[in-house]
């Protein structure tokens, strides 16, 4: 007889079951909103240089050192006004808003000297549209700081010496291999001289005539090339617009983990439910501060732009090509969005071009006395509205933009068309109802009209698809998406709040924060290479421009210029948002609904499969 060996069997306790299961499960859901949100996108986006050269690699490395080291520095304004005597702001009133700290003045020299050595490396050896184009910007930049600054042209000699050799260096080393290294160490070298001895011309003439003309040149000169720093700005539109897709889908999927099939359906309707009775309340709220037919107006001009979606979904979809899917959206909004906002600001571009070269110009005669500075302000007025048509120039781009997307559609590239379009017909509708413009009538502010709109039109798909009996588990998830979508839509006060207690640190921190996330995401952009832009020209680039904006932004952050935050943190940031963001989410939508009709059509009409 075999003996029985008698096994003692310990069961784990009920509670403690549970809390290590939903354990389990909040980590995974932890873990799996970490991979959706930040692994996805920086694994691909990285920028690779461990297969550069050492030296190439070391001044790469330099730069994001650099990088991080700027955006570190937004968020430690106030202990440098602490730290350091506060200069007051010229042409302004003395108080907190306009004082400057007086070590600001070197760092952002330093900081724009790098930035334009970075640039200028990177320009070398790209194509000669690119080189020409930061070769003279460089010069007409330099060249007004130099003029401003100094007291006259023979006791500036060297730092024009320095400044024009730098176009002398492009064309000596125009067809010879690449040198990063050394090349960005001519470049700095020049660069730092120029910009170093015209501080000093500065400093000299403020203690001889007790004028600071260096607080005047300074901010004039950042704020000037302000317009420089949108772009990137503007680019965060599309980052938040991707964000916000990502945290919606993921916060859905947790319904997957903590909520069964019937209490998943039970949520959705409440959830929509609370949703449409939150935008009922808040129209209500509005009549009461204005009138109905005030609000009415309003409402009806809010309602075009999902009406305007779906005319652009309806074009598109009669054409024959790619499928659309919300992933080759979000992956063709990052690749257009720059060509579309460096035409969006082509005009502005222009304008400071021009405007530059007429004052380079006006301050080289008045030096020689040639010219009179009232001519020189009036030539420039006379230009600055000349090219400031703004209003209309939009109306032109968004046009364009729409027939754009009419040509792409019968092309077969329905993904771009789609954007286009909405991207067109957004900006086109909402030009056309600013306070001035032909229907203005239908304006609207604030974020609830097109909520409303949007909520509205989500409940009656839900309705009609419970009516019908076509409700499913996958329909359901997508439209709780869309919801919650809405939902993250409406918090952007923490972008454009400029007035929290450390001076907009949560608008500064979310634009700290857009820079750091670029940096390690620009990868899809800088580690691709062609012979007219070397992969080496374009992270150089990349970094001197990054370089450039965190100068502007830090001072005027440092500076406690409430405009200017208010302007960065609220019109550019969220005007991204709304020029090139709300449309990607729109577009979103319009795919994510027809996706799942289509879907469902395609399952209905597909033949039953044979009995065995």
């Amino acid at each position: 007889m075999s003996r029985l060996r008698r096994v003692r069997i310990t069961k784990t306790p009920p509670a403690r079951a549970a809390t290590l299961s939903h354990g389990r499960s909040v980590l995974t859901a932890f873990s799996d909103g970490m991979k959706r949100l930040v692994v996805d996108d920086l694994r691909p986006g990285v920028v690779h240089v461990d297969d550069l050269p050492g030296s190439t690699r070391t001044l790469a490395w330099l730069g994001f050192a650099f990088l991080f080291a700027g955006v570190g520095l937004l968020f430690f304004n106030e202990p440098l006004r602490a730290a350091f005597p506060l200069l007051p702001m010229v042409g302004g009133t003395t108080g907190r808003g306009e004082l400057v700290p007086y070590v600001l003045i070197p760092l952002t020299i330093f900081i724009l000297s790098v930035a334009w050595g970075f640039m200028l490396t990177g320009a070398l050896h790209a194509r000669r549209v690119v080189k020409l184009a930061v070769l003279l910007l460089y010069l007409m930049v330099a060249g007004v700081w130099t003029a401003g600054a100094s007291s006259g042209i023979l006791a500036a000699l060297p730092a024009w010496g320095a400044l024009l050799f730098v176009p002398v260096f492009f064309f000596l080393r125009r067809r010879s291999r690449e040198a990063p290294a050394l090349e960005f160490g001519v470049l700095l070298f020049c660069v730092a001289l120029t910009f170093g001895l015209s501080q000093v011309y500065a400093i000299e003439a403020w203690r001889i005539s007790g004028i600071p003309s260096v607080l005047i040149n300074l901010p004039t000169m950042l704020y000037t090339f302000d317009m420089l720093v949108i772009p990137l700005l503007l680019y965060l539109g599309v980052d938040i617009a991707e964000f916000v897709h990502k945290t919606a889908d993921w916060a859905s999927g947790l319904t997957d983990l903590w909520a069964g099939r019937r209490v998943f359906y039970v949520a959705l309707f409440l959830i929509l439910a609370w949703r449409l009775v939150s935008v009922v309340l808040e129209t209500f709220g509005r009549i009461g501060k204005s009138s109905l037919a005030e609000q009415a107006a309003a409402y009806a001009g809010a309602l075009v732009v999902p009406l305007s979606v779906g005319a652009v979904w309806w074009m598109v979809r009669r054409r024959d090509g790619e499928s659309v899917t919300v992933e080759r959206l979000l992956d063709l909004a990052r690749r257009v969005a720059l060509p579309l906002i460096a035409a969006y600001l082509a005009l502005q571009g222009v304008e400071i071009v021009v405007t530059l070269g007429v004052g380079l110009l006006g301050l080289v005669l008045l030096r020689l006395g040639l010219g009179q500075m009232e001519n020189i302000e009036g030539a420039m007025g006379f230009i600055s509205g000349l090219i400031g048509q703004d209003a209309n120039w939009e109306t032109l781009l968004a046009s364009v933009a729409i027939a754009g997307a009419l040509w792409y559609a019968r092309k077969g590239r329905r993904t771009l068309a789609l954007y286009l379009g909405i991207v067109g017909a957004n900006a086109l509708w909402i030009n056309l109802t600013n306070p001035g413009r032909p229907l203005s009538y239908f304006a609207w502010s604030g974020l609830e009209p097109v909520d409303f709109w949007w909520v509205v039109i989500f409940c009656a798909v839900a309705l009609y698809w419970l009516a019908r009996g076509g409700i499913t588990e996958d329909r359901a998830r997508r439209l709780l998406v869309l919801v919650v979508i809405t939902l993250l839509m409406r918090q952007t006060g923490f972008i454009e709040d400029p007035f929290s207690p450390v001076l907009g640190f949560t608008g500064i921190g979310m634009i700290a924060l857009g820079l750091i996330w670029d940096a390690l995401t620009i990868g899809f952009w800088a580690n691709n290479d062609s012979p007219g832009l070397p992969r080496v020209s374009r992270i150089l680039l990349y970094l001197g421009y990054i370089l450039f904006s965190i100068a502007v932004l830090n001072w005027s952050v440092a500076s406690h210029d409430i405009a200017q935050v208010d302007f960065f943190t609220g019109k550019a940031a969220l005007g991204g948002f709304g020029l090139f963001g709300k449309p990607l989410i729109y577009a979103i939508f319009a795919v994510t609904l027809a996706e799942s009709g289509v879907g469902e059509a395609r399952e209905e009409q597909a033949p039953a499969s044979p009995e065995v």
